[in-house]
């Protein structure tokens, strides 16, 4: 049964105003922000943020290049995968912004994607589509089934 559709069991350790730094060659290119962190461990442990999530990105120079928001997420260590519902919001460092309701980031691959319905708002301009894939900076993207695209004047 998947993580997301657990029967309910309790946590091995709760903790609240949580916050984590992601160091890759000494330097943190990820941070993440939540309310309330719940640790479930055994043979599929999965770290829960039942309040939701705040993710920042950090470029090689420490400057912040992208953050996430979402009401919901679950990292899944044995997959290294994290995985964000409920208004979910990329932005990145040229001001775009995608929003869907649900994202996947995958760590070892440091890609993000979605099959979702996705918004991106670039300036005035705004691209609907299905599907998405990214670099986990939001700066290196696509999106795959093109709706629209509506430019605002």
């Amino acid at each position: 049964m998947s993580p997301m559709n657990k029967e309910i069991n309790d946590p091995t350790t709760s903790s609240v105003d949580v916050v984590w730094n992601y160091s890759k060659n000494g330097k943190t290119s990820i941070k993440l922000n939540a309310p309330k962190m719940l640790l479930f461990e055994g043979k599929d442990a999965y770290t829960e943020f039942p309040e939701g999530v705040l993710v920042y990105s950090y470029e090689h120079n420490g400057n912040k290049d992208a953050s996430l928001r979402a009401d919901y997420a679950i990292q899944i260590p044995k997959e290294q995968l994290m995985k964000a519902r409920g208004n979910v919001v990329l932005k990145n460092a040229k001001g775009e912004v995608l929003e869907t309701e649900f994202l996947i980031w995958d760590e070892e691959k440091e890609k993000i994607f979605t099959e979702e319905l996705v918004k991106i708002t670039q300036g005035r301009q705004t691209i609907i589509g299905e599907g998405f894939e990214s670099d986990i900076y939001f700066s290196d993207y696509y999106i795959k089934n093109t709706r629209g695209i509506i430019n605002l004047d």
